[in-house]
């Protein structure tokens, strides 16, 4: 992590062509503000802030977490 503010990666996310979920918790003791950045940067992403939640969201709500994530992939699937 300390490696990133020397050699941040953010100007690369906007070579990332695939769509992108950023989940964050609206608790995480990390903040929100470096999500939000990524989510900005990332040319095609959707971020999900989910209330009442730390930094472990797959742990403190796995069920949450499950369907967030299978709810992007639905999305992301192909229309005939």
């Amino acid at each position: 992590m300390a490696l990133l503010h020397t050699a941040p990666i953010t100007a690369e996310l906007a070579g990332v062509r695939c769509p992108a979920l950023v989940v964050v918790g609206e608790k995480d003791l990390l903040g929100v503000g470096g999500s939000v950045i990524i989510s900005r940067r990332l040319p095609h992403a959707r971020l999900e802030i989910v209330p009442e939640r730390g930094h472990s969201i797959f742990l403190e709500d796995p069920q949450g977490f499950e369907r967030l994530v299978l709810g992007f992939l639905a999305e992301q699937r192909p229309t005939s």
